[in-house]
């Protein structure tokens, strides 16, 4: 296989999900897509005189089965025994287990974090607990003070471990939007920008022109935002650092 050194890392929309791949270019004429075995990222190879067009219509052909394998391969977002740390806000946090006779139950102090396990399930079961205790605290109040301001009533909000979805907006029976429990990992800012993301998505079920100008009036610096977003997409919970 010729391909050139350089790659660009880009990502595109399908069905909600933010899916990340490479673009690398070679001498052949003609596109391919590949799954590198190194990291499971998704590699796209394409020549310098394959149009744009043509390009994306074959990455949005095949890129969301690609990206379902890969899915498959991992195990709760490889969230397992050796979690080494996690962030909360955007604020990195030390993860260490202490073997308890019974309950399980967490304490933080001063950026550690001590989870009382009686066995090992009970690690991943603490680490939701943590970032479910959180959006409650910090995530809830934002939410509702952002659909006030944009003045979007009957809006229920729920939470749940997303492997490869920030949020989702569901419109039956009722208007409904789920963020994954990783959302509180983030800063302030970018936690503003999931809001908003899917509170748009009330009004315009999509991802076109009009949803993306809904979004700068209230986000201006979205795009910013979502690039912050993506490069750390993987990168808030760890479990071998």
């Amino acid at each position: 296989m010729n391909k050139y050194k350089d790659s660009q890392i880009k990502h595109i929309y399908i069905n909600d999900q933010i899916i990340m791949y490479r673009v690398f270019m070679w001498d052949k004429f003609t596109v391919n897509m590949s799954i590198d075995k190194n990291d499971n990222c998704i590699n796209v190879y394409t020549h310098p005189n394959i149009s744009q067009k043509i390009l994306q219509e074959f990455i949005e052909k095949n890129i969301l089965r690609f990206h379902k394998f890969i899915q498959s391969k991992k195990s709760n977002f490889e969230l397992n025994s050796k979690a080494s740390y996690i962030y909360l806000l955007n604020e990195k946090y030390q993860v260490q287990v202490i073997q308890a006779k019974s309950h399980r139950k967490y304490e933080i102090y001063n950026k550690n974090i001590y989870l009382q396990c009686h066995k090992p399930s009970d690690k991943l079961f603490l680490i939701k607990k943590i970032l479910s205790d959180y959006c409650n605290k910090f995530v809830v109040p934002l939410f509702n003070q952002l659909a006030k301001k944009m003045q979007i009533k009957n809006v229920k909000l729920a939470f749940r471990w997303m492997v490869s979805k920030y949020g989702v907006c569901q419109h039956s029976p009722i208007n409904k939007i789920t963020l994954g429990l990783q959302t509180v990992s983030y800063a302030k800012e970018i936690i503003e920008y999931l809001i908003v993301h899917e509170l748009v998505h009330v009004l315009h079920p999509h991802h076109q022109k009009s949803f993306w100008n809904c979004v700068a009036q209230y986000i201006p610096n979205w795009k910013e935002l979502q690039n912050k977003l993506h490069a750390n997409m993987l990168n808030y919970i760890d479990c071998d650092e």
